[in-house]
C-alpha cells in the first residue's frame, strides 16, 4: 500500500497552482494534471482558467481568481416538524477551519538491479565502447560477410576474404531484400562491439545426449546459426522484419480460374513488409527473452547500447541463477546425506532393539520351560525318564536342562551346534513362529505323552503330529 503523501494547506496549494502550469506541477507530484484538478475542486481551490498562461506569457497581467472560504460539509437537518424558512432567523455563518490537504505522490520507479563489483569494470568498458553502425560491409565482421554471402546481398563480390573466413557460423537474419543491407549493418555493429568486450561469436555449444550418441554425431548440412558467448553464456541474436496484412490482389491465374467457374480458397489478405526491424535475443534453446524493435522516434540503430546492456544483464542473471541452482543442489545433497545418516542410525538402533527383544524372548521362553521341567521333576518325585536321541538313550530332563542353559542368554553355557535352530530358505518367519506357539500351547495336533506312561514303557520317544493319537499312551 503506498504511503508517500505530501501534506499542504489550501493556501499553499492555491499558490502552487497559480505559480506554474498544471502539467508541470502534476509531474512534480507524480500524478496527472486531471487528478490534480480533481483534488483542487474537492477542496474549493480555483485553478487557472483557459488562456491565463498565454496572456501572462505575452506580458499582460491577467487577474487571479480569489481563494474562497472553505465551508466544508453541510450540517445535518433534524427530523420532525419543519418550520417555514421565512420565519427562521438568519443563522450566523459557521466558521470552518481549513483542513490540511494530502496529495498522494507516486513512489519513484524501482531502481535497476545492482551490478556485482566484479562486473563494474565490464560495465564501464561497455559504456566506453558504444556500438557504431558502418555504411560499408568491406571491413565488416567475418560472420556478417558469411551471412551476406548466404543471403546473396548486394555487392557480395566486392567483399575481401581472408583465409578461413568463408567457413563458420552466421547470423540468423530473416528480412526482405530491401532491408537486407540495414539488417547486416546492425548485426555487424553488435558483433564488433562484442569483440571489443571479448564476447566471441562461435558455434552454439553441443548438447551431449548419452542415450543417442550415434544420431547426434551425424554431419550437419546447411548454415549454422552462431551464438555470442557473453561472459561464457551463449546468446543468439535474430534480426527480423515486421510484416502487416494487406488486401489480397488476385493473380492472373486466379482471375482466369474464377472466370471459368472454379472455386478458389485463397486468403483474403497477404503479408507485406513494413521496413521496421526487430532484434530478438534468445537462448540456445530458441527461447526469446528480449525484443527491441524500431519506433517512430527511435530507430534500431540508436538502441544498440540498450541491446548490449540487455545481453550483459541476461548473462549476469544466468550466472546468478546457475550459482543459486548449484547452491540449492548442494543443499539438497547435504540434506539427503543427513537423512541417510539419520536413517542408518535409526536402522542400527532397530537392530539393537531387535537383539534386545530376541534375548528377552529367549530368556522368557527358557524361564517358561524351566518352570515346566521343575514342576515335572517335582511330580515324578526324583524319577527319571529315558529319551531316545537317535541310537543313544539320554535322560530327558538332563537333556532339557542343558538345552535351557543354552537357550537362556544370561547363562554362560555356550551354544551347541546341533541345537541351534536353522531357518530354511523356503520357510517364512511367520510360519516358524506359528509352529512354535502351537507347540507351546498344545495346538499342533499332537497329544503329548503322559509322564507315568513314559516311565512304565521305559523310554520317551518323540513322535510327529502325522501319527495322530494312535499308540500315544
Amino acid at each position: 500500500m503506498p504511503t508517500n503523501y505530501i501534506t499542504l494547506t489550501r493556501q499553499e496549494l492555491y499558490d502552487l497552482v497559480w505559480s506554474k502550469p498544471m502539467s508541470s506541477l502534476a509531474k512534480e507530484f507524480g500524478i496527472t494534471d486531471v487528478g490534480l484538478a480533481k483534488r483542487c475542486r474537492a477542496v474549493d481551490v480555483p485553478i487557472p482558467y483557459r488562456g491565463y498562461w498565454t496572456r501572462k506569457k505575452g506580458g499582460y497581467g491577467p487577474p487571479r481568481t480569489p481563494l474562497p472560504k472553505y465551508r466544508g460539509a453541510k450540517p445535518p437537518v433534524a427530523k420532525g416538524h419543519k418550520t417555514p424558512r421565512s420565519l427562521l432567523p438568519p443563522a450566523p455563518e459557521p466558521h470552518v477551519p481549513e483542513e490540511a490537504i494530502s496529495i498522494l505522490k507516486r513512489d519513484p520507479p524501482p531502481a535497476a538491479k545492482p551490478i556485482p563489483p566484479e562486473h563494474q569494470a565490464l560495465d564501464e568498458r561497455l559504456r566506453a565502447h558504444p556500438a557504431t553502425v558502418r555504411a560499408d560491409l568491406r571491413g565488416a565482421h567475418a560472420a556478417i560477410r558469411r551471412t551476406a554471402l548466404h543471403l546473396k546481398a548486394q555487392r557480395v563480390k566486392d567483399l575481401d576474404w581472408n583465409r578461413g573466413d568463408r567457413s563458420g557460423p552466421i547470423v540468423l537474419i530473416n528480412v526482405e531484400k530491401s532491408s537486407t543491407q540495414r539488417a547486416l549493418f546492425i548485426a555487424d555493429a553488435i558483433l564488433r562491439a562484442a569483440d571489443k568486450l571479448n564476447w566471441p561469436f562461435q558455434e552454439p555449444p553441443k548438447d551431449p545426449d548419452p542415450y543417442r550418441p550415434r544420431y547426434r554425431d551425424t554431419p550437419h548440412y546447411g548454415p549454422i546459426w552462431g551464438c555470442i558467448m557473453v561472459e561464457g553464456e551463449p546468446l543468439q541474436i535474430t534480426v527480423r522484419e515486421r510484416q502487416k496484412q494487406v488486401p489480397h490482389v488476385l493473380t492472373d491465374y486466379e482471375k482466369t480460374s474464377r472466370a471459368r467457374g472454379y472455386e478458389s480458397h485463397e486468403r483474403p489478405w497477404d503479408l507485406a513488409p513494413t521496413g521496421d526491424l526487430r532484434l530478438s535475443l534468445a537462448r540456445p534453446d530458441k527461447h526469446v527473452f528480449k525484443t527491441i524493435s524500431d519506433q517512430a522516434r527511435r530507430r534500431l540503430e540508436d538502441k544498440l547500447p540498450e541491446v548490449l546492456h540487455a545481453m550483459l544483464e541476461h548473462a549476469l542473471d544466468e550466472k546468478r541463477w546457475r550459482e543459486d541452482r548449484r547452491r540449492a543442489e548442494e543443499a539438497q545433497r547435504e540434506r539427503e546425506r543427513l537423512e541417510n545418516l539419520a536413517r542408518e542410525r535409526h536402522e542400527a538402533h532397530l537392530k539393537l532393539i531387535a537383539e534386545l527383544e530376541r534375548q528377552a524372548g529367549a530368556w522368557y521362553r527358557a524361564r517358561f520351560l524351566r518352570r515346566y521341567v521343575k514342576a515335572a521333576r517335582r511330580q515324578l518325585g526324583g524319577r527319571s525318564i529315558e529319551a531316545k536321541l537317535q541310537q543313544e538313550k539320554v535322560d530327558f530332563f538332563e537333556w532339557a536342562a542343558g538345552y535351557l542353559e543354552q537357550l537362556d542368554p544370561l547363562s554362560a553355557t555356550p551354544h551347541h551346534r546341533d541345537q541351534i535352530p536353522r531357518q530354511l530358505p523356503y520357510v517364512a518367519e511367520e510360519s516358524a513362529l506359528k509352529n512354535t506357539l502351537l507347540r507351546l500351547f498344545g495346538h499342533d495336533g499332537c497329544v503329548p505323552r503322559k509322564m507315568e506312561a513314559a516311565i512304565s514303557m521305559g523310554a520317551f520317544v518323540a513322535h510327529d503330529a502325522k501319527q495322530g493319537l494312535e499308540g500315544n499312551d
